[in-house]
């Protein structure tokens, strides 16, 4: 293999373990500084950890839904959602729950925003869905793979969790949050970032 093969291959696979430590390591740091919802904070940190790996990351808005496990039971059986709110009152009697982030009138900004990074989505904020008592537990910080079309009108990413929840993400085209404070370069988001730096550099 040749020089330049051979470094190719090592700044792929140092990428791909830049991103998997900071899903693995992220969610404590996070939370020691921001609330469990902290989606632009959590997204400017994981923006600037990989820019200081030389990642190319991004930013991407998103409306997302959780289902726990009964919920998708009662859906699988019947072939769609509940018809109207009687109906979901008796799935949720039933034990299912659905939540998420879906735009609706009145919003100034009713969407989630994500990172994006080496073909993976890295939800900051995921841990804000965390309802035991719904039989919906997650950490804090979901990754997954993406297709390299994610963020395009009509693309999607989608999967069963552990426990049997089932997530879906819709990439919108909201750029709003730009000029939310949560997302500016603050000292506070840049400490939080600096920490999640020294913490990914141990552990390569």
């Amino acid at each position: 293999m040749g020089k330049q093969a051979r470094l190719k291959r090592e700044r792929t696979a140092n990428r791909e373990r830049v991103v998997t430590l900071y899903g693995e390591l992220a969610g404590p740091i996070l939370l020691k500084q921001f609330a469990p919802n902290c989606c632009i904070n959590g997204t400017r940190v994981f923006v600037e950890t990989m820019k200081h790996f030389d990642v190319p990351a991004r930013a991407q808005v998103v409306s997302f839904e959780v289902y726990n496990a009964r919920w998708i039971a009662r859906m699988t059986a019947k072939g769609s959602c509940p018809a109207n709110d009687a109906e979901t009152q008796l799935w949720i009697a039933d034990g299912a729950w659905a939540l998420g982030a879906i735009a609706s009138d009145g919003d100034d900004f009713p969407y989630h925003v994500i990172g994006v990074a080496n073909g993976v989505l890295v939800d900051s904020a995921f841990g804000q869905v965390n309802r035991p008592a719904k039989n919906i537990v997650v950490d804090q910080v979901l990754t997954a793979k993406v297709a390299p079309d994610f963020g395009t009108p009509g693309s999607l990413c989608s999967g069963q969790l552990a426990g049997g929840c089932y997530v879906i993400y819709k990439p919108e085209q909201n750029v709003a949050f730009e000029h939310i404070s949560g997302w500016q370069k603050s000292p506070w988001n840049l400490a939080v970032a600096a920490e999640m730096i020294a913490a990914i550099r141990a552990r390569l």
